[in-house]
């Protein structure tokens, strides 16, 4: 039986249905709805009125803006309810969020956002808020949220399975000549890795989700088909947590 997945996440969980990573997962798995690069913030707020021709830019990335913008995820997972709905929360660390002058919030996705004339409207019109830097407030709006949106879940996506997807920022990494550079010590990745957990951990103990733990400490790897980065991680973190995906 092949089950239908939907994701709310980076590609920490993504990447678990990309066949050049792992390439026998549509043997298991349909992906039927992608949500990236939003924080679950953003994601439970009112939609953004925006022009289509305003988020247009050089490459396909402007989609992860339409989504973050009009919060189209919810319905088509309310739509068609996929046997899992898998998420992390490591967009919560990448980006943040900005308050908009009306009080509304978008997820702040400095990586594709600056290239639309949209932020040309917003952005003398906003607040940018992390978690590093004001962690109260920030947890505060973020377990509102979480609450949120599985009341959506639980009215709306009741015969779906909820899978927490466990990550943290690698601290070892795996250079292409194959030496290891280990970074455990660096407090700033210690500090990012203890906001993750509290993340999940609130997750976790309020509600009925299926655990991926994220086991060892996997390698980041500087071959990875996305290049390097602090969640590209080494091969056998793929086929380890798929293997955990497939048991859940």
């Amino acid at each position: 039986m092949v089950f239908t997945v939907g994701v709310f996440g980076s590609c920490v969980s993504r990447d678990l249905f990309n066949s050049q990573i792992v390439p026998n997962y549509k043997t298991f798995f349909q992906i039927i709805s992608y949500s990236q690069r939003t924080s679950i913030i953003s994601l439970m707020q009112n939609n953004i009125k925006f022009d289509e021709k305003d988020i247009i830019f050089e490459n396909d990335y402007n989609n992860s803006i339409r989504y973050d913008l009009s919060k189209c995820w919810l319905s088509e997972i309310a739509n068609n309810p996929p046997d899992y709905i898998i998420m992390d929360v490591i967009y919560e660390l990448i980006f943040g969020i900005l308050i908009l002058d009306d009080g509304n919030i978008i997820t702040n996705n400095y990586w594709d956002l600056p290239k639309t004339k949209f932020y040309e409207t917003i952005k003398d019109k906003s607040t940018a808020l992390t978690i590093i830097e004001d962690s109260k407030t920030y947890f505060k709006l973020y377990e509102e949220s979480i609450d949120l949106f599985f009341n959506f879940l639980k009215n709306n996506c009741q015969s779906s399975k909820i899978i927490l997807n466990s990550a943290r920022y690698a601290t070892k990494i795996l250079k292409k000549d194959k030496t290891i550079v280990d970074e455990s010590g660096n407090s700033y990745l210690l500090n990012v890795n203890s906001y993750i957990e509290d993340l999940e951990l609130y997750i976790e103990n309020n509600y009925d989700v299926e655990i991926m733990y994220f086991g060892r400490d996997y390698l980041a790897d500087e071959s990875h088909i996305w290049g390097s980065g602090r969640t590209h991680y080494e091969k056998s973190y793929y086929s380890d947590k798929f293997n955990q995906l497939k048991h859940c």
